[in-house]
């Protein structure tokens, strides 16, 4: 194996690893919450802080709900929409379309297979906030359909350090790191000891043909 085929794999190596730094270092605390929609009634399942990439939605339907993070304050902090999947198409049939791709027949709504839940559930992700203190959903009128209490995990009631959170890296980001950084290391070891192997075993042959000349 030439040396420079050695250098592209070294390279390209580095350049995963550095990859996965890069994607360790971006993330942020967040807010995960999990939703539930019950024949119109949403109900909180589940919320955690954790380490990820908030969502950041701005363009919004007429159907969808609004959720609004809201400080000690009373200041609007943060401000997404979202929706539940209610709706579940069928693949259409391909005698529907003409040999252009045109359709050429509509079915109606039971022929389409389209089926309206009343159950779902949604997984919103959205950026944490030290002094985060409760928020509101809102749907699409308008009304206030539901509030999660977020106060107790707010820094101002937990005694911890004054940290910047988008430099700060997390126990779990340091075990990604030394993780992504000791099988970069396994990886470049175990190609290179390969490649060493291979280039051994032929030079070994090249003498064994040599001396039988």
């Amino acid at each position: 194996m030439s040396m420079k085929i050695k250098r592209i794999i070294l390279i390209l190596l580095l350049v995963f690893l550095f990859t996965n730094i890069v994607y360790a270092l971006e993330r942020e605390r967040v807010y995960q919450i999990t939703l539930k929609y019950d024949k119109g009634t949403i109900t909180k399942e589940n919320l955690i802080v954790t380490m990820g990439f908030p969502e950041h939605r701005k363009i919004h339907l007429e159907d969808d709900y609004r959720l609004e993070a809201i400080s000690f304050d009373n200041k609007i902090l943060y401000t997404t929409y979202f929706n539940f999947p209610l709706e579940i198409f069928a693949e259409p049939l391909a005698e529907w379309f003409d040999e252009e791709g045109n359709q050429i027949y509509f079915p109606t709504e039971e022929e389409s297979g389209h089926i309206i839940l009343d159950e779902a559930t949604q997984l919103l992700v959205i950026p944490y906030f030290k002094d985060g203190k409760q928020i509101n959903i809102y749907d699409k009128d308008d009304s206030l359909v539901l509030e999660i209490d977020i106060s107790y995990l707010a820094e101002r009631n937990v005694e911890v350090p004054k940290i910047d959170h988008k430099a700060e890296v997390s126990k779990d980001d340091q075990n990604l790191l030394g993780i992504t950084i000791a099988i970069t290391i396994l990886l470049i070891i175990i190609i290179f000891s390969y490649l060493e192997y291979r280039r051994f075993k032929y030079q070994k042959k090249s003498k064994e043909i040599s001396g039988k000349r």
